[in-house]
């Protein structure tokens, strides 16, 4: 196990009561810090309510893993760039998805250019959210690099740079060492 998670709360949808979804989160919560795990956080709807209960629950450890990792990830970063930067002194990476290549996705343009590049990660949350240049189809782990390029026009710099950067911070949350590149099934079955 490398890390507790998806974990969180989700408002916008209501499966669950409120109160119910706060209660297991915190528990949740609980769990990684006995586990000294980093956490995967989604929050939908629901930053208002959750980062209270992450702000105590972060300074408690430090900010930090025993080890010195991050704390965690916000999974899909859905909030503005004021709120990344306060889960980001909280011991958060920010995860910037897919819909950084939405034209009205400005919020998230702006957190892809303000959060320092040592607090990004980049995913597809694939099979949803796929790019703009592939909106209406199935996303695909391989586009995520649509999304790197993307943050690398937005923040001026070259994208192996923001590439390398983000896959090593992904690396030293999940306490992973570096790998050598694989090729993917999609990217097989094209003949890539």
């Amino acid at each position: 196990m490398v890390a507790v998670g998806e974990i969180g709360l989700d408002f916008y949808r209501s499966f669950s009561p409120h109160d119910t979804q706060v209660r297991v989160f915190r528990r949740q919560l609980e769990t990684a810090a006995a586990v000294a795990k980093p956490v995967a956080i989604h929050c939908r709807s629901a930053h208002e309510v959750l980062f209270p209960i992450v702000e105590s629950w972060s300074r408690g450890l430090g900010c930090r893993l025993p080890d010195g990792r991050p704390l965690g990830i916000m999974h899909y970063f859905s909030g503005d760039a004021a709120m990344a930067l306060r889960y980001v002194e909280l011991g958060f990476l920010i995860s910037v998805h897919c819909s950084v290549t939405y034209p009205k996705a400005r919020h998230l343009q702006e957190v892809a250019r303000r959060v320092h590049l040592d607090a990004l990660v980049v995913e597809t949350d694939s099979p949803y959210g796929s790019p703009q240049s592939r909106r209406s189809q199935r996303n695909e782990p391989a586009y995520v690099a649509e999304a790197i390029a993307k943050i690398s026009q937005l923040r001026g710099e070259p994208i192996d740079h923001v590439a390398e950067a983000t896959t090593e911070n992904a690396l030293r949350l999940f306490a992973q060492s570096k790998r050598t590149p694989t090729i993917s099934q999609s990217q097989a079955a094209r003949g890539i």
